[in-house]
C-alpha cells in the first residue's frame, strides 16, 4: 500500500452528540496520517458542535438544515485533498480500515471505495431485524466492482466527484446512489470491499429502523403508487415476515409486516411536506 501524500476526512453530522466523540477518535486513531479532519454540522439542536469541538477538529455549523446531499457536497468543496475519506457521525471503523481501503488503487477509472455497515448493537427486536433485512445485504466475502456508492464509510477521488457534477444537493437522502448511478455512467468504477467493515454505534428503535429502510428503498423520487405498495405488501409476507420467523424471531415478523405501510406514509408525507433531518 503506498499512501497518498495528504488525505482529507470530513464527518457529516445530524443530531449525533451521543456517538461523534467515538467517529472522530476512530479517525484520529487510523494507521495512516490524515492530513485534515473536519466535521459539517447541519444544524443539529443537540450537544454535537459542542462534543465534535472538544475533539479538537475543524467544524463547520450550518444554520439551517441542508440535507444529505447538500452537506456531502459541501465537504468535497471544502476539501484541501484528492483523497477524501467519509465517516458519518453515528459510525466508528478500525485503526486500519484506511490502510487497506489504500490497497485499492485509487487511480485511472476507480472513483472510490467503500465497505460495508454491521451493527454494534443487535439485541433489540428493532435492532435484530435492521441486521437481517438492511445491512445483512451488504454482507459477503468478495469484492465487487461497479457497485452502487455507500457513503456511511467511503473514499472518494474529489476531482472525479466533482466531475460528473458533484453530490445532488437537493437529495435529501439516497444521494450515494444518486452519485453512484452517475459516476457508472460516466465509466468509472465505483469497489465494495467487504472486508471494509463500518460499525453503526447507535442504538435502534422502531421508528429508526423503519426510516432506514424507507431511505434505501424509497429511490431519489420517492414514487407512490398503488402497485408499488401492493408489491411492498406481498413482500413483506413472503419475504421478509419468512425469513424472521426462520431466523427464530417472530415478533420482527410485526415490523416486517408494518414496513411498507411506513414507506406508503413516509413517502406520502415526505413529497407533501418536502423535509427531511
Amino acid at each position: 500500500m503506498t499512501a497518498p501524500e495528504k488525505i482529507s476526512a470530513y464527518v457529516p453530522c445530524y443530531n449525533n452528540a451521543s456517538t461523534i466523540a467515538q467517529t472522530l477518535q476512530s479517525l484520529q486513531s487510523q494507521s495512516v496520517p490524515i492530513d485534515e479532519i473536519f466535521v459539517i454540522d447541519d444544524a443539529s439542536t443537540d450537544d454535537s458542535v459542542r462534543v465534535a469541538s472538544e475533539c479538537g477538529v475543524r467544524v463547520i455549523s450550518n444554520d439551517n438544515n441542508t440535507g444529505r446531499g447538500a452537506v456531502r457536497a459541501q465537504a468535497m468543496r471544502m476539501a484541501r485533498n484528492e483523497i477524501v475519506f467519509c465517516v458519518d457521525g453515528s459510525k466508528v471503523v478500525g485503526p486500519k480500515f484506511l490502510e487497506h481501503a489504500l490497497s485499492w488503487p485509487l487511480t485511472g477509472a476507480v472513483a472510490g471505495v467503500f465497505g460495508r455497515i454491521v451493527l454494534n448493537h443487535t439485541k433489540s427486536i428493532s435492532e435484530r431485524w435492521a441486521n437481517r433485512h438492511i445491512y445483512e445485504m451488504m454482507s459477503g466475502t468478495t469484492s465487487n466492482h461497479h457497485g452502487l456508492l455507500v457513503t456511511a464509510g467511503c473514499l472518494l477521488r474529489r476531482s472525479v466527484v466533482v466531475e460528473v457534477g458533484n453530490f445532488n444537493r437537493i437529495c435529501k437522502h439516497s444521494e450515494d446512489r444518486e452519485l453512484g448511478h452517475r459516476l457508472l455512467a460516466a465509466q468509472y468504477d465505483v469497489i465494495f470491499d467487504p472486508t471494509l467493515a463500518i460499525v453503526d454505534i447507535r442504538h435502534r428503535n422502531l421508528k429508526d429502523v423503519l426510516e432506514t429502510y424507507w431511505r434505501w428503498h424509497a429511490g431519489e423520487g420517492e414514487s407512490v403508487s398503488v402497485p408499488a405498495y401492493l408489491r411492498q405488501v406481498f413482500y413483506s409476507v413472503k419475504v421478509l415476515a419468512v425469513r424472521d420467523i426462520k431466523a427464530g424471531d417472530p415478533m420482527a415478523a410485526l415490523i416486517s409486516l408494518l414496513s411498507p405501510h411506513y414507506q406508503l406514509w413516509r413517502s406520502a408525507f415526505n413529497r407533501k411536506n418536502r423535509r427531511f433531518n
